[in-house]
Order: C-alpha cells, then structure tokens, then sequence
C-alpha cells in the first residue's frame, strides 16, 4: 500500500472560498466630499477642545503644585474642570452640529391635522 503524499492536516479540508467581488466605487460630488471633510475637521475640532481643556488645566494646577508643594491637589482639580468644562464644550458642539444636520420640519396650529385644544370642553 502506497502513503498518501498529502499530510494529514489537509486531507479533508474544503477548497478555500473565492475571494468577494470588488465592490464598484460610488463617486461623490464635490459637495459630499466637501461635506465629509468638514464633519471631519469639526469631529478632530471637538476631540482636540475637550483635551486640550483637561490637559492646559491640569497643567496649571501641576504648576500651582510645585510652587506651593501641594503634591496633586491642585492638578487633580485642574484635570476635574478641565474635564467638566471640556466635556461641556463638547456636547455643545455636538448638539450645534446635530442641530445643523437634522431636518427642518415645523408644526404650527396652522397645519390641517393639528389640533388645539379646547379648554372650556372636557
């Protein structure tokens, strides 16, 4: 009897799968791409705020503890505003952004299915 010239590891294993078909490249406006780049920048924009918030006041209250020798008081209190006042900074901008990409829609008493309310009818 003759061995089997394959080894034993891949003696049963299936043909591997075909490679998936390129998928056909979507062309963007100019004014999508430009679109894209400043939602980019203003995401790098918020990032780069809310840090350097924590990092600069955390760094006066190091400074504020070397000179009184204070040990890390006051760069943990730097740290914790410039947190809070970072993070601040950034739902701000978050909501401005969110504001200024949702859809404007308006409801007034005007429109043909809205109803107000009697308040002398139960």
């Amino acid at each position: 009897m003759m061995a089997d010239p394959t080894p034993p590891d891949n003696r049963h294993s299936s043909p591997p799968a075909p490679a998936p078909a390129p998928r056909p490249a979507v062309k963007k406006s100019k004014a999508e791409a430009g679109d894209e780049m400043r939602n980019m920048w203003r995401m790098a924009h918020m990032g780069l705020e809310f840090a350097g918030a924590m990092v600069v006041l955390a760094l006066i209250g190091w400074l504020v503890d070397r000179r009184y020798g204070t040990a890390p008081i006051f760069a943990l209190i730097g740290g914790g505003v410039g947190f809070t006042g970072g993070m601040y900074l950034f739902i701000k901008a978050a909501l401005k952004a969110n504001r200024a990409n949702a859809p404007t829609t308006h409801r007034t008493t005007d429109h043909p299915t809205a109803t107000t309310r009697d308040p002398n009818h139960p």
